[in-house]
């Protein structure tokens, strides 16, 4: 699909808007689904452009306004997005047959409401734009369309993770895990470590790594810090704090996150549950 190229009439109930600067030479019509680019986005963050089916973009809402984008501008051109919720009325969704599909998330691959709005969830973007609440006799269906308001409400949110519970019988330099999927966007803050059983061993002493594979694609890429060492004689009821974690610690829902150890001394026994903090993310 492309994006529109020309107002789309749309009928909608229930909304307030706020403007956003759109980014450089992009073209925003009325009633086109819209999206805010994130903090990893390669270009600028912060502004507005058509929605698409990217890793680097926030669904926002619908756009309300006729303009093209040139943040250089004395007043730079806004596009008014529909940022609460609100109903989508009369849509076309690929994969709807049946009232049986109420409630089912609606998912979309680029901007145009006319042809991309499907039940298939997108590879990259897997957050859907709102969830069937109607379906009409003619086919179509009314969506309720979740905007950037209802998404921002876990932004900042911090909870503790179990990433595993290991064996500390560690020979060699290995990975102890691999695959690890958080259904959602956020970055690790934390790591640590709490111990279950007396690490065995004599010198004992393995680090303990994190890598975020994107999309799981095998070429995972290791956390700046929050690497925790296991030593002999580390027990219950301490927890071993990881080093700063500075870099590289951002993954999104179809990331994987793997689990390293790298071992100095080898350990021969013992039990460790490994932890990260997690910050949500949009």
């Amino acid at each position: 699909m492309a994006d529109p190229t020309r107002a789309i009439p749309q009928l909608v109930t229930g909304y307030e808007s706020k403007n956003y600067t759109i980014a450089d030479t992009i073209v925003m019509v009325t009633g086109m689904l819209a999206a805010i680019r994130k903090g990893n986005h390669a270009t600028t963050q912060g502004e507005a452009q058509q929605f698409a089916n990217a890793r680097d973009l926030l669904f926002a809402g619908l756009n309300g306004s006729d303009e093209t984008g040139d943040p250089s501008a004395a007043q730079p051109p806004k596009a008014r997005l529909m940022l609460q919720p609100f109903v989508l009325k009369n849509k076309s969704v690929t994969g709807v047959s049946s009232a049986a599909d109420i409630f089912k998330p609606v998912f979309s691959s680029d901007s145009d409401t006319d042809n991309s709005l499907t039940l298939t969830k997108p590879d990259n973007n897997s957050d859907p734009i709102g969830v069937i609440i109607a379906y009409n006799s003619d086919g179509s269906v009314d969506i309720l369309v979740i905007g950037i308001d209802h998404k921002l409400a876990d932004v900042g949110k911090r909870e503790a993770v179990l990433l595993g519970n290991f064996s500390a019988a560690i020979p060699a330099t290995a990975t102890l895990r691999d695959g690890l999927v958080l259904p959602y966007y956020g970055k690790i803050v934390e790591v640590f470590a709490m111990f279950d059983e007396t690490i065995a061993g004599a010198g004992g002493d393995v680090d303990i790594n994190l890598a975020i594979d994107a999309d799981g694609g095998g070429s995972p890429v290791s956390l700046t810090g929050g690497v925790v060492k296991i030593e002999e004689n580390d027990a219950r009821p301490a927890k071993e704090p990881g080093t700063a974690v500075t870099g590289n610690n951002e993954f999104g829902p179809n990331d994987q996150i793997d689990v390293a150890a790298t071992v100095n001394t080898a350990t021969t026994g013992g039990r460790f549950e490994l932890w990260a903090i997690v910050e949500r993310m949009a």
